[in-house]
């Protein structure tokens, strides 16, 4: 599964077409910070039948970033995952290639660039989740950093071995 998750990947980042990257010029580099996934908000509150959004974002990405591929694990009996309703974010930019797909508590996500779009660099949010509070109950959302890759423009992984990775706690009553 995994392989092949690698393989979709690819596919997408080789067969994408052409538009700009959104470069986030107010979060520049900082070389000595390690490279960070947040999940925010930090912690929400929320009643059965609800939506909730949370944005999943980057900073101090040092490495020229084309395509990011996770998994996003949470508590499928608290929470169901939306994915009409789920976009790409702002840094990855709107004309990305996007693939969500939810299973057992894990969202596989993989969002593009489209080929000849410049790499994005910095900080910014790649991702925005939706998700709607089936019943009453506490759940973490989580990234595991052993479960995030990211690609440059070749298909080539970037190595994530100094990555931080945040969680969000969501409570439903």
């Amino acid at each position: 599964m995994k392989n092949a998750y690698r393989i979709f990947v690819i596919m997408i980042i080789a067969f994408a077409c052409n538009t700009g990257c959104k470069k986030n010029s107010s979060n520049p580099v900082t070389p000595q910070a390690p490279m960070q996934m947040t999940i925010t908000p930090e912690r929400i509150q929320t009643t059965v039948g609800s939506s909730i959004q949370l944005e999943l974002s980057l900073a101090n990405v040092t490495g020229s970033v084309f395509a990011v591929a996770t998994q996003i694990e949470y508590d499928n009996r608290v929470l169901q995952f939306d994915s009409s309703a789920s976009e790409s974010g702002l840094w990855i930019g709107n004309s990305s290639i996007n693939f969500a797909h939810a299973d057992s508590g894990v969202i596989h996500l993989s969002i593009s660039r489209l080929r000849g779009d410049t790499p994005c660099l910095g900080s910014g949010t790649i991702a925005r989740l939706k998700f709607i509070a089936i019943s009453s109950g506490t759940t973490q959302v989580t990234v595991p950093v052993d479960q995030l890759h990211l690609y440059d423009s070749n298909g080539t992984e970037l190595g994530n071995t100094d990555l931080d990775s945040d969680s969000t706690t969501v409570i439903v009553n």
